[in-house]
């Protein structure tokens, strides 16, 4: 299973694309540095995100953020500097049978995928189940499109790197 998770409404890449698209973000997802909703995704990037899950969502943050730091992160990374990455192997086989374990994983998986749907049109699935589907598609449909301010930027940080 692979989990790329951010303990926010939107992350920080969120905020960055919508500022080169000269977007705003949603009502209701960040703050600016004085505490006031925003939906400026500079004030915002200055500000604060808003955590998913109240309190508890906050401790998971906090928990992902002490990961980070494990993993080489600074205590407050710059904007998409010097993030950590934090990679958590198991060998399940040391505390459980494999076969036992992996038939648990698939009746739990199946098990989830068959939870009623909170909208019909979206499938109930596995962390990363929908980007490997995504990214399936795409690549079967010939690549996909990239907005130019994206492109722009991308370009900029390859011919940096150079």
């Amino acid at each position: 299973m692979i989990w790329d998770i951010g303990i926010s409404e939107i992350i920080h890449a969120q905020a960055v694309l919508a500022q080169r698209q000269g977007q705003q973000l949603p009502h209701g997802v960040a703050y600016d540095s004085d505490g006031q909703p925003t939906t400026d995704p500079a004030r915002a990037m200055a500000g604060a995100f808003t955590a998913w899950g109240g309190h508890k969502g906050s401790g998971l943050g906090v928990s992902i953020q002490l990961l980070g730091m494990l993993a080489g992160s600074p205590v407050f990374p710059k904007q998409l500097e010097d993030f950590g990455f934090f990679v958590l192997a198991m060998q399940p086989d040391l505390l459980t049978p494999r076969d036992e374990f992996a038939k648990k994983v698939s009746t739990f998986s199946e098990a989830m995928r068959k939870t009623r749907r909170a909208d019909e049109k979206v499938p109930v699935r596995m962390p990363f189940e929908r980007s490997a589907a995504r990214r399936a598609e795409q690549l079967a449909a010939g690549g996909f499109d990239v907005d130019v301010a994206v492109l722009g930027a991308v370009t900029a940080l390859a011919q940096k790197e150079q």
